[in-house]
């Protein structure tokens, strides 16, 4: 029970960094960035520079080895595509690559069926809104791609 709690701790704190950054509550692309990536760090209970500048190959398989929780797949590997967009915005193409082939290898160890494409800003912000937000409607195609990884 503790260990699921402090999972959902971890992927609230992820989920805020991402709707801070959608919502341009950071002062700027590199820290709205560092946000996430840090919280990626925790949420995988990893060095965040160390996790995320492995190849895709390597990062799975190190994360396969350590403590990552299935059940906060889909979160992170929605977070990597965002990152990936910020990146490229930021005209750093090849962080953008790095960090779209890190989600697209993730999605497919826990066959999420998520790519580039159902990662928008908008469909994030959907997908990572509170149930207890009346302002944003939860999209239920969003839904049911969680609902199928569990």
């Amino acid at each position: 029970m503790f260990q699921r709690d402090y999972l959902m701790r971890m992927i609230a704190e992820l989920i805020d960094a991402v709707i801070r950054s959608i919502k341009r509550q950071y002062p700027d692309a590199k820290a709205a960035i560092q946000g996430i990536e840090g919280e990626i760090g925790r949420v995988t209970d990893s060095d965040h520079n160390l996790l995320l500048s492995m190849a895709p190959d390597s990062m799975v398989a190190y994360l396969d080895l350590g403590h990552f929780q299935a059940d906060s797949a889909e979160y992170v590997v929605r977070s990597l595509y965002y990152l990936s967009d910020l990146y490229a915005k930021q005209g750093d193409h090849s962080s953008a690559n790095l960090r779209a082939l890190q989600a697209d290898k993730l999605s497919a160890r826990y066959q999420l069926g998520i790519d580039a494409s159902s990662a928008s800003a908008d469909q994030l912000e959907k997908f990572f809104a509170s149930p207890d937000d009346p302002s944003v409607e939860p999209d239920p195609q969003l839904s049911a791609s969680s609902s199928q990884a569990d």
